[in-house]
C-alpha cells in the first residue's frame, strides 16, 4: 500500500473516442519523489491508500501509450487526492473532481442523453438515437433507459438475438419480460411491431453495447 498523497496522475488506462465519453477512467499514477515508479490498475483505493497496484516503469508507460492501450496526459501531472474520481468529459478533456460530484454529474448527463435519444426515436433518427444511447451508457451504465432504447432499435432491425442479449445484460435491474415489453414499445414507435418470441432471430451480435457494459462494470 502507498498513500495517494505521495502520487500524481500522469494518464489513464483506457483509450477513448467521442462515442464513449463522458466516462470514468482508471488513473495511472507516478510517485512524486520516486519518479521512476509508475502504478497501473487494477488496484483499489481505501480511504487515502492505494492498494495492490501493478508497479511499473516509465518505459512501460511510454510503450503502452505507443501501443494505444493507455492515454498519457499532455501537460502537468495532477496531484492525487482521496475521494476523487478521474473522468473524461464530452470534449475529451480529463477532469479530476470529488467522487460524489462526478457521479451526480454523470448520472445527470446520462439522463439528458437518454431524453435526447427518445426525441431522436420519435423523429425516426436511428443512428443519432443509438449514438446518444452509447454516450448515456458510458456516463452511467446502470441507467436502464438507453439499454431499452437500444434493444428497441434491435427489434426494429429484426435482430432479436441482440435485443435478448441486452435484456439479459440488464436482468439485475429489470426482469427480462418487463425489459422486452419496454423495448417492444420503442420498436413500435419506430413503426414496426417486434417479432414474437417464436419468430426467427438475427445472427449478429451487439458487440458495441457488450463492450460498453464491460467497461462501465469493470
Amino acid at each position: 500500500m502507498i498513500s495517494v498523497h505521495e502520487l500524481q496522475i500522469v494518464g489513464y488506462a483506457d483509450v477513448l473516442t467521442k462515442s464513449t465519453v463522458p466516462t470514468i477512467v482508471p488513473p495511472v499514477f507516478q510517485h512524486i519523489k520516486k519518479k521512476e515508479e509508475f502504478y497501473f490498475p487494477p488496484f483499489s483505493i481505501k480511504e487515502d491508500m492505494l492498494c495492490n497496484p501493478t508497479l511499473s516503469t516509465e518505459k512501460d508507460f511510454d510503450a503502452l501509450i505507443q501501443a494505444e492501450r493507455i492515454t498519457g496526459f499532455i501537460g502537468e501531472p495532477i496531484p492525487a487526492q482521496p475521494d476523487f474520481e478521474l473522468w473524461v468529459d464530452e470534449t475529451m478533456e480529463p477532469r479530476y473532481e470529488r467522487m460524489v460530484k462526478v457521479h451526480e454529474k454523470l448520472k445527470a448527463l446520462s439522463k439528458q442523453y437518454t431524453a435526447d435519444a427518445e426525441t431522436m426515436i420519435d423523429q425516426k433518427k436511428i443512428p443519432e438515437a443509438e449514438a446518444l444511447c452509447n454516450k448515456a451508457i458510458s456516463a452511467h451504465g446502470n441507467n436502464l433507459g438507453p439499454w431499452v432504447i437500444k434493444a428497441g432499435i434491435r427489434l426494429f432491425q429484426k435482430k432479436k438475438d441482440n435485443a435478448d442479449m441486452l435484456a439479459e445484460t440488464m436482468a439485475h435491474l429489470c426482469p427480462e419480460y418487463a425489459f422486452n415489453l419496454m423495448a417492444g414499445e420503442v420498436s413500435n414507435r419506430l413503426g414496426h411491431a417486434p417479432d414474437s418470441p417464436m419468430a426467427g432471430i438475427a445472427s449478429e451480435t451487439d458487440e458495441d453495447a457488450e463492450k460498453l457494459f464491460e467497461d462501465v462494470a469493470a
